[in-house]
């Protein structure tokens, strides 16, 4: 699994959400991993895999609108080992993971 990380780059919560994504070589859609991480009033991490990220409220893949839709989310480039992080947050050091992702959160227009 590939993993790259990405920020809400427009929008409604613009640099408020991180978006770390995993894909398969194979690029089957079944062989992806999203893990969204809003950093609102309280830190809420979404994790999608296999039927969960094929739609969208607006129908379309979420893996999708996040990797092929550069106007809205922003590709960062991070020296951070993204997979220990995913591995991370399924763990119970969730705040540790977190809190190396924290930096990220923030409007690069303000």
């Amino acid at each position: 699994m590939e993993y790259k990380l990405y920020r809400k780059a427009t929008g409604d919560n613009a640099g408020q959400v991180l978006a770390i994504v995993g894909e398969h070589a194979s690029k089957e859609i079944d062989k992806f991993e999203v893990y969204t991480i809003s950093n609102g009033s309280s830190v809420e991490l979404k994790v999608y895999k296999d039927q969960e990220i094929k739609l969208n409220s607006a129908g379309r893949p979420l893996w999708s609108e996040v990797t092929w839709t550069s106007d809205k989310w922003e590709l960062l480039k991070t020296d951070l080992e993204l997979n220990e992080i995913v591995e991370g947050l399924r763990s119970p050091n969730f705040g540790e993971s977190f809190s190396q992702l924290t930096e990220y959160f923030a409007d690069p227009t303000a």
